[in-house]
């Protein structure tokens, strides 16, 4: 499945790439997929890991955390992209089996970066 989720990203990766230096479109795509993970029963089990997702990217973008390396963040932004996108690998439309791929596309991710993402919750929490 991980040669799958990373054969799909692909493209997602090279629009990540060119969308990270752009601020308003990082924030649109942040909104996107809050609105899209908030909305779908679906992603239900999936929100905790799209919603650390987001706040990496949210705080990367607005300047508070920048201790992770760029082909992370861009990675990470490729899965955010993957989820919003309803025309990915297996369309969105396709019931129960359209929102299949996003999952586990944010599950590969989430295991790919998962040393970044320890690093960030550590101080996300050293904030507090």
């Amino acid at each position: 499945m991980d040669k799958l989720a990373e054969k799909g990203l692909q493209w997602f990766q090279a629009q990540a790439a060119n969308s990270i230096s752009d601020k308003n479109k990082l924030g649109r795509i942040i909104n996107l997929a809050l609105r899209k993970g908030m909305n779908k029963e679906e992603l239900k089990d999936a929100w905790s890991n799209i919603l650390l997702l987001i706040n990496v990217v949210r705080d990367w973008k607005d300047g508070f955390y920048r201790d992770i390396p760029k082909r992370t963040i861009i990675l990470v932004v490729a899965a955010l992209l993957y989820l919003i996108v309803p025309a990915d690998v297996v369309p969105d439309f396709i019931p129960v089996t359209g929102l299949l791929d996003d999952i586990t596309v944010i599950g590969f991710v989430i295991k790919k970066v998962s040393q970044e993402l320890e690093k960030y919750k550590v101080w996300k929490e050293s904030l507090c």
